[in-house]
């Protein structure tokens, strides 16, 4: 599979995945309208795009000089804007572990920062932990490093013998 048919397939699951998970925040969205205070994603200023039937995440630069939303502008530049990913998603889930494998089994924190550059994640801390501790690279290194049993025994046996005629063997004087 090519690179265009691969990023094609990702944006359509991910469409799915937005009307399944966002459907009543894309339906006040898609008539140009803002989401309450209350909802989980207000704080993001999220637009929907009708052109590519996707959800991202605003911003500030959308912003008009009368300080509404110019949604011209919003979706002819869409492609500057993070996609925004559902909480509980199968293809969230994914998203983060393939992120934390291709980056060596990087800690949560590097996993979240990664994502951060491309997709806006509600409760993304949360969400990149649970989803990092099911990784099976890592649930065998912790398990192998169980097993590492730590040295035992008076420390002074550990010391490595200083050859005779050493300067630091005579006493110090003044």
């Amino acid at each position: 599979m090519d690179l265009t048919a691969y990023c094609a397939t990702f944006l359509f699951v991910l469409h799915i995945e937005q009307q399944r998970h966002f459907a009543d925040q894309i339906s006040v969205l898609a008539v140009h309208e803002t989401l309450k205070y209350s909802d989980l994603l207000a704080s993001a200023s999220p637009f929907y795009n009708s052109k590519t039937q996707l959800m991202h995440m605003g911003g500030r630069i959308g912003m008009g000089g009368s300080g509404r939303r110019d949604i011209e502008f919003l979706e002819e530049n869409s492609t500057h804007y993070k996609l925004v990913l559902p909480h509980k998603s199968p293809l969230t889930g994914a998203l983060i572990l393939n992120t934390h494998q291709r980056n060596q089994c990087c800690s949560p924190a590097f996993a979240r920062t990664v994502l951060n550059e491309q997709f806006y994640l509600p409760s993304a801390t949360s969400t990149v932990k649970t989803v990092t501790r099911k990784c099976t690279a890592c649930a065998l290194a912790r398990s192998s490093l169980k097993r590492i049993e730590l040295p035992t025994g008076n420390v002074q046996n550990f010391r490595i013998p200083r050859p005779a005629g050493d300067e630091c063997d005579r006493p110090y004087t003044v």
